[in-house]
């Protein structure tokens, strides 16, 4: 699978996950730090990536920010999100 880690998650979960032949790279590795939410799921997309991320902003968004994607002949993939919470 093709995931992107996002910057609140530790960079040894990106080697982990490449043991297991996974395709993966970093919101940092790519200069994306700081980005607004809206740029990275359009990287996310553009990638075919799932994004891994801790924050929940996703549940609020993932629906509203690439609405005009979706409905673009181009869309080749869907937008997909792994959101882990804390305790």
């Amino acid at each position: 699978m093709k995931f992107k880690l996002d910057e609140n998650l530790e960079p040894g979960l990106a080697a982990l996950l490449q043991q297991e032949r996974h395709d993966v790279a970093t919101v940092l590795g790519q200069g994306l730090s700081g980005r607004p939410d809206t740029k990275i799921y359009e990287v996310c997309w553009a990638e075919g990536r799932t994004l891994i991320t801790m924050e929940e902003r996703t549940n609020r968004l993932q629906n509203e920010s690439l609405e005009p994607a979706r409905n673009s002949e181009n869309a080749k993939h869907q937008i997909r999100f792994a959101t882990f919470r804390s305790n």
